[in-house]
């Protein structure tokens, strides 16, 4: 009875010792977070994007691309004839 009364205790107090430092670790973060001297840089304008070029610009023209360089054998490295861009 006196063993499991005791490992129940260690049990205990370990939970509370690191409940309690996790406690003290969010509070120190919370803090040092509101410390910071800069402002949140402000969100960068959204541009349109522009197309590369020739190249394939979704799944389906991808797997075209791959379908067409397999059909003609070209490998990684070569220049592919319909866009003139290395693979």
């Amino acid at each position: 009875m006196k063993r499991a009364h005791l490992s129940m205790t260690v049990i205990v107090v370990v939970a509370i010792v690191g409940v309690g430092g996790y406690g003290l670790y969010r509070f120190g973060m919370d803090r040092g977070m509101g410390m910071t001297s800069t402002p949140a840089p402000a969100p960068m304008a959204t541009t349109p994007k522009t197309t590369p070029g020739p190249v394939p610009q979704g799944i389906a023209e991808g797997e075209a691309a791959t379908r067409r360089h397999i059909a003609t054998g070209i490998k990684a490295g070569d220049l592919d004839p319909a866009t003139g861009s290395k693979i």
